[in-house]
C-alpha cells in the first residue's frame, strides 16, 4: 500500500509545525509497513506539473494537507489529479478540513476529510482500505459515499501521552535540505495546545473542537524531547523550539532544562509569553543555553491586546521583561499583528511607538488573516468585513478585510515603517562598519527601490566561515539604488551571497549579480557575475568576496545600482540574495580595512580549495569502493568458477559410476539371456519326451 502526501507552501515562509505534523503521519504509517512519500510544493512550476510524479509513485491513497490560506491551490491540485487519476482515493487533512469541514468537503474531487489530530485515524483507514472491513465509520474521518451522501464521524478522544506518538519522519520532507536552509537548526515541537485563549488563533478554534475530548494542552516528557535532539546531534548546531509558548509549566521546564544541560550543548531559541518570563526562569534558560526569545506583543494598544488575547499584560510589564531578557544577554525579538478589525491608524501608531521603546533585535510582523472557526473570524463574517480577496493573490502587507477605519495604504505604510525600524537597528554601525567612504548597510534608509517596495530589501546577518557578517539582502529581481559622489583612489569591497532559504525553492538555472554606475541617462556596467543554479543548490551557503577598483568618473551626481536577476516563477516568491558588507573605501586611507577584506578573500579561496579537496576525497572514496566491489565481484566469479569445476568433477564421477553400473547391468542382462536360451532348450527337450510317450 502506497500513500502520497501533497503539501503546498506557495508565497509563504516554511511552516515547520505543519511539516512535522506530516512527518508524524508518515512515521505512524511507515511503522505499520506502508510506503509513504511527499510532494512538497514551493512554487507554481512544480504545482502545475505533478502528474508525472504521481504516476511514478503510483499511490492508492492521496493525502492533501491544507491550511485555509493555501486551500485555493489545493483545490486546483485536487481537481486536476482526480481528472488524471480517478481511481486514487483523495483525503484532505490539516487545518482547513479541521476548521472548515463543510467548505472543504464541498470540493467534489475529495473522497474524504481527516479532521483534527488524525495519525491514528489515517492508520486505521489505510489498514482497512483493501480489506473487507468497512471504511466509513472511523472517528475523525468524513467520508463521501458513492451516492454523494457525507458520513460525518466525530473526533476521537485526544491522546494524552504524546510520548507514544512516533517521532516525526523527517526523511519525507528532505530534512538535510531544511538543515542547510536554516543554518543546521533542528526544529522541535515540545507539546500541543496553548495556554491562552486567543480569539484569532488556530489553537483557540482547535480547543473548541476538542472541548469534551480531553485536555487540549499536552506536553512531551523531557526524556522524549532529549531523545529526539540526540538523534540529530551529529548534524545540527542549534535547536529551535517552535511552540507558541515554551513555558508550559515551571516544573516541566525545570526538569527539561536540567536534562538538557546534562548532555546537550546546542544553543536554543524559544517563543514565550512575557508574563511567564520571571527573573529566575530567564536565568535558568540562559544557563541551559537559550540564546533567543521571541514574545508575542500583537499590538501596542493594551485594551485591544486584552480583547484579542485574553492576556491582561501592560506595556510597562513588557518593557520590564525586555530589560530582564537583555540583562541575561539573550536575543530579544517581538511578534506583531497589524490590521485587526476595528483597528484605527492611531492604534497602529501605538504599536510602532512600543516597538521603538522595546528596541528588539528583530521584529516579526504579519497582517491579520481571519481563520475559520475562531471567534474573530465569526465577528468579521457577521459584520461583512471579509472581502472577496484571496490571501495568496495579495501582497504581504495587504489585508483580506474591508475596513472603514484602516485603509490598505495605512497598512502598507505601517508595514513599511516597522520593516524599516527593524532593519535600521541591524544596520546600525558596529566594529565591522566603522571604516569606509560610503557604507551601504549603515546608509540603508537612503536606499531606493525600483519595481518593488522597500520591504523587498533588508539587512541580514550570517555566520560565514565562523565570522558574523552583515548582508544587504534583496528579493530576486529587485533593484536597489543609492546616490553617491565619487572621487579618486576608491575601491568597492563587497561579497555576493545566495541565502540558504534558496534550498526550499525549485532549482534555478542561473542567478546574475549586477552592479552599475549611472550618470544622467547612461549606465556603465561595473560588475556582472553569473552563478550556475546547480552550483548554488549543491552548496550549504554560496558566497564570494571581491575588491575592485572604481574607475574615476566625472564629478557629477552618480547613482550606484545593485541588481540580482534570476528565473523566479513569481515576483512574490520569497527568494533572497545579497551583498556582503558592501562598502566604498579609500585605498590611501582605509588600508587596514582593505587588508581585512583581503583576508576574507583568502578565507574564501581556502574554503573553495577545501571544497575541491573534499570533492577529490569523495571521488577517491567512491573509486576505492568501486574497486573493492569489483574485486569482490572478481572473487565471487573465481569462487563460482571453482564451484562449477568441482561440480563438473563430481558429475564426471557420477557418470563413471553410472557407466560401471550400466556395464554390470549389461553383463547381467547377457547372463539372463544365456540362461533364458539354456532354459528354453531344456524345456523343449522335456516337451519332446512327453509327446513321445
Amino acid at each position: 500500500m502506497k500513500v502520497l502526501f501533497i503539501y503546498t507552501e506557495l508565497r509563504t515562509p516554511p511552516q515547520m509545525k505543519l511539516l512535522l505534523e506530516i512527518g508524524r503521519y508518515s512515521a505512524v504509517l511507515k511503522n505499520a509497513g506502508y510506503e509513504c512519500s511527499l510532494l512538497y510544493i514551493r512554487n507554481e512550476k512544480v504545482k502545475n506539473d505533478l502528474a508525472p510524479e504521481v504516476d511514478k509513485f503510483r499511490p492508492q491513497i492521496l493525502v492533501l494537507f491544507s491550511t485555509p490560506e493555501q486551500f485555493s491551490f489545493v483545490k486546483e491540485i485536487s481537481k486536476s489529479l482526480k481528472e488524471q487519476f480517478p481511481n486514487i482515493f483523495q483525503i484532505c487533512a490539516g487545518l482547513m478540513p479541521t476548521l472548515a469541514p463543510d467548505a472543504t468537503i464541498a470540493l467534489k474531487s475529495l473522497d474524504a476529510l481527516c479532521i483534527g489530530e488524525g495519525e491514528q485515524a489515517l492508520l486505521e483507514f489505510v489498514s482497512a482500505f483493501n480489506s473487507d472491513q468497512t471504511i466509513h465509520s472511523f472517528r475523525n474521518l468524513w467520508m463521501r459515499l458513492p451516492s454523494g451522501k457525507i458520513i460525518q464521524n466525530p473526533p476521537r478522544l485526544l491522546e494524552e501521552n504524546l510520548d507514544v506518538i512516533p517521532l516525526p519522519d523527517r526523511t519525507i520532507f528532505d530534512h538535510n535540505k531544511i538543515l542547510r536552509a536554516s543554518g543546521n537548526t533542528l526544529f522541535v515541537e515540545a507539546g500541543r495546545g496553548a495556554l491562552q485563549d486567543y480569539i484569532f488563533s488556530y489553537d483557540s478554534a482547535l480547543a473548541q473542537i476538542y472541548k469534551e475530548k480531553g485536555s487540549y494542552l499536552r506536553v512531551r516528557s523531557p526524556e522524549n524531547i532529549i531523545r529526539e535532539i540526540r538523534t540529530f546531534s551529529s548534524k545540527i548546531e542549534k535547536v529551535s523550539f517552535i511552540d507558541s509558548n515554551f513555558i508550559y509549566s515551571d516544573e516541566w521546564l525545570a526538569e527539561l532544562l536540567m536534562e538538557y544541560k546534562k548532555g546537550l550543548e546546542f544553543p536554543f531559541s524559544i517563543n514565550a509569553f512575557p508574563e511567564y518570563l520571571g527573573a529566575k526562569i530567564l536565568e535558568a534558560l540562559k544557563k541551559a543555553g537559550c540564546y533567543s526569545i521571541t514574545i508575542p506583543i500583537e499590538t501596542g494598544n493594551e485594551k485591544l491586546r486584552k480583547k484579542i488575547t485574553n492576556r491582561n499584560i501592560s506595556n510597562e510589564e513588557i518593557l520590564r521583561v525586555s530589560e530582564e531578557v537583555r540583562k541575561n544577554k539573550i536575543e530579544f525579538n517581538i511578534r506583531l499583528v497589524l490590521g485587526f478589525p476595528n483597528e484605527y491608524p492611531e492604534i497602529i501608531q501605538e504599536t510602532i511607538a512600543l516597538a521603538k521603546k522595546l528596541k528588539p533585535d528583530h521584529i516579526h510582523q504579519t497582517i491579520y488573516y481571519p481563520i475559520p472557526g475562531t471567534k474573530l473570524y465569526n465577528f468579521c463574517k457577521e459584520k461583512g468585513l471579509i472581502a472577496n480577496r484571496k490571501f495568496l493573490e495579495i501582497e504581504k502587507y495587504q489585508s483580506v478585510l474591508d475596513s472603514s477605519e484602516l485603509s490598505q495604504d495605512d497598512l502598507k505604510n505601517a508595514y513599511e515603517t516597522i520593516h524599516l525600524l527593524d532593519n535600521i537597528r541591524r544596520a546600525r554601525p558596529d566594529d565591522t562598519t566603522k571604516a569606509g567612504f560610503f557604507n551601504f548597510i549603515t546608509k540603508f534608509p537612503e536606499a531606493k527601490m525600483k519595481g518593488m517596495d522597500k520591504t523587498c530589501l533588508r539587512v541580514s546577518e550570517y555566520f560565514i566561515q565562523g565570522e558574523k557578517r552583515k548582508v544587504l539582502s534583496q528579493r530576486l529581481n529587485a533593484e536597489i539604488r543609492y546616490k553617491i559622489s565619487l572621487k579618486e583612489n576608491l575601491l568597492l569591497a563587497f561579497g555576493i551571497i545566495v541565502e540558504p532559504e534558496i534550498h526550499f525553492s525549485a532549482n534555478l538555472s542561473r542567478i546574475n549579480f549586477l552592479i552599475g554606475f549611472r550618470q544622467g541617462k547612461e549606465t556603465k556596467m561595473f560588475f556582472n557575475k553569473t552563478i550556475d543554479g546547480q552550483e548554488i543548490m549543491g552548496s550549504d551557503l554560496f558566497w564570494r568576496e571581491f575588491i575592485l577598483p572604481i574607475e574615476t568618473l566625472p564629478a557629477v551626481q552618480t547613482k550606484i545600482i545593485f541588481k540580482i536577476e534570476g528565473d523566479s516563477i513569481d515576483r512574490r516568491d520569497e527568494i533572497w540574495c545579497g551583498w556582503i558588507e558592501p562598502i566604498i573605501v579609500d585605498k590611501t586611507r582605509d588600508a587596514v580595512y582593505i587588508k581585512k577584506r583581503s583576508l576574507f578573500q583568502n578565507v574564501q579561496e581556502r574554503a573553495d580549495l577545501q571544497i575541491k579537496v573534499n570533492e577529490l576525497e569523495r571521488k577517491l572514496k567512491e573509486s576505492y569502493t568501486l574497486l573493492r566491489q569489483k574485486e569482490r565481484e572478481s572473487n565471487d566469479s573465481k569462487m563460482e568458477i571453482d564451484n562449477k569445476v568441482k561440480r563438473i568433477g563430481e558429475l564426471n564421477l557420477k557418470i563413471m559410476d553410472l557407466e560401471t553400473q550400466l556395464e554390470m547391468m549389461q553383463d547381467q542382462i547377457e547372463e539372463l539371456i544365456a540362461l533364458r536360451d539354456v532354459s528354453g532348450s531344456i524345456l523343449k527337450e522335456k516337451i519332446k519326451k512327453i509327446l513321445k510317450r
